[in-house]
């Protein structure tokens, strides 16, 4: 209830932990998620951006590490399984908005941008704005889970 935005939606490698980024109140949750039953319970803040940075897509890599785009900041940042700032990768443009792991080893991160809300002197100073950018990594990513029969009811607990 009373989400701004709803962004970064992502699970770790072994399924139990859920997150979701509210770009509006610029904070990554993290949620304890039962696999058999749907349930997601004891919701924590795992990460919070500066006000003027929201938290966009995400996913997560094969150490639980999970990577955000960080909207208004261009940067993409590797926050480790505890919520710390590993690694960032700075953006020739501001607005990245979201990230998939790819490729045959699932080491290239693919990161969308977007010129929404840009001046033409933004543009301008970033001619690559809106354009799909492509890394190598030195982790790999998790494969996404493939739906394979009925849904699974989601559960919030109180």
């Amino acid at each position: 209830s009373a989400i701004g935005i709803s962004n970064g939606i992502c699970w770790s490698p072994e399924g139990d932990q859920f997150y979701f980024a509210d770009s509006r109140r610029h904070t990554i949750y993290r949620y304890a998620f039962n696999t058999s039953t749907g349930e997601i319970h004891s919701k924590i803040v795992f990460a919070e951006t500066p006000s003027h940075v929201s938290p966009d897509g995400a996913v997560t890599d094969e150490y639980g590490c999970l990577w955000s785009a960080q909207w208004g900041s261009g940067k993409l940042v590797r926050y480790t399984p505890e919520g710390n700032v590993d690694q960032t990768i700075e953006l020739p443009t501001r607005q990245p908005t979201c990230i998939a792991f790819g490729g045959s080893n699932l080491d290239l991160l693919f990161v969308t941008t977007a010129t929404q809300g840009l001046s033409n002197e933004c543009l301008a100073n970033e001619p690559q704005a809106g354009n799909v950018f492509i890394y190598r990594l030195p982790v790999r990513g998790i494969s996404e889970p493939h739906y394979a029969g009925q849904p699974v009811p989601i559960k919030k607990s109180t």
